[in-house]
């Protein structure tokens, strides 16, 4: 994805999550554990043009079974930067993404044993009930609730990006 820097912008200030993992399956009479949350960044940017661009990717959500959570970044499009990276966090039993390239860098939560799913960079995304493995949303990076026999588990949360612009 293609972002374009706004009118009379030169400073922004940049929060990147990567993906939450998958929420394990559980087996008859067992809990599974949770996924782990998306690693984060945050960056203040410098001496933007206004009118240039910046290359995004969004990490994708892991999936149901405990996949793991895909990388989020921020780069150079016609404006150089520094590349800023989220990694994803890790499937059931896994653990927290990491970030890089940012002023702060941040974990997300590692995996729980069971039930709700972890939260992401800055406590971004979670579930709240471990039971159903629900996935409550906000803003991106939260692990995917872990099941109980016979409700299942849940996908990761997708990473997100948020920018705010300034003269």
């Amino acid at each position: 994805q293609t972002i374009t820097i706004p009118s009379g912008a030169t400073k922004a200030v940049v929060t990147l999550i990567g993906g939450g993992g998958g929420g394990g399956l559980a087996g008859c009479g067992h809990s599974a554990p949770a996924g782990a949350g998306g690693g984060g960044v945050r960056k203040y940017l410098t001496s933007l043009t206004p009118g240039a661009t910046l290359a995004l990717t969004i990490g994708g959500a892991g999936g149901c079974g405990g996949g793991s959570g895909g990388t989020s970044t921020l780069a150079s499009g016609n404006q150089s930067i520094s590349t800023l990276t989220a990694n994803g966090g890790g499937g059931a039993g896994g653990t927290g993404g990491t970030g890089s390239g940012g002023d702060i860098n941040a974990a997300g939560e590692p995996s729980h044993n069971y039930g709700a799913g972890s939260s992401g960079a800055f406590m971004y995304g979670g579930s709240i009930d471990g039971r159903y493995g629900a996935n409550t949303g906000g803003f991106g990076g939260g692990g995917g609730g872990g099941g109980t026999y016979p409700q299942g588990q849940t996908q990761g949360q997708a990473g997100g990006c948020e920018i705010f612009w300034y003269k």
